[in-house]
């Protein structure tokens, strides 16, 4: 699983480095290539099992809904299937890092079974406005058992 915050730098060559709590992770799933895929603001990283998973997921929704077709033009479309390299580094692809506005300051998300790369600005941003949903935020975690 992925968990935690880590701030991290894109390099010139536009990789980064994988925190090595979630290299360890990768290591022991036998894991070592991650889909990246555009979600608006963020890049969202699976591992290859959580992608098939997630395909399977999107397979048994009923295929006519405007909706699904829209969403999964535009999730699938941009998906890019990389490996890290001895280094633990991915290379995130140049359409992934303009489409979602990543500069040099990245930070990675460890979110349960996925991770999140964001651009910091974007990040900070988001967390503005979340702060002003505190409450309601914190509300539907306990609602959900947290």
């Amino acid at each position: 699983m992925f968990f935690g915050r880590y701030f991290i730098t894109l390099d010139d060559k536009g990789r980064i480095k994988i925190p090595a709590p979630f290299t360890k992770y990768l290591d022991r799933e036998e894991e070592d290539t991650i889909i990246l895929t555009n979600f608006g603001s963020c890049i969202r990283a699976y591992p290859e099992k959580e992608w098939k998973a997630l395909r399977a997921n999107a397979k048994d929704q009923p295929a006519l809904q405007e909706n699904k077709l829209a969403s999964e033009r535009l999730f699938f479309s941009s998906a890019n299937m990389v490996n890290l390299d001895k280094q633990g580094r991915l290379l995130i692809p140049n359409s992934l890092r303009a489409e979602t506005g990543l500069k040099e300051d990245i930070v990675l998300l460890g979110i349960d079974y996925r991770f999140e790369v964001w651009d910091k600005a974007q990040w900070d941003a988001y967390q503005k406005t979340s702060q002003e949903k505190k409450e309601d935020i914190f509300e539907g975690l306990s609602k959900a058992g947290f």
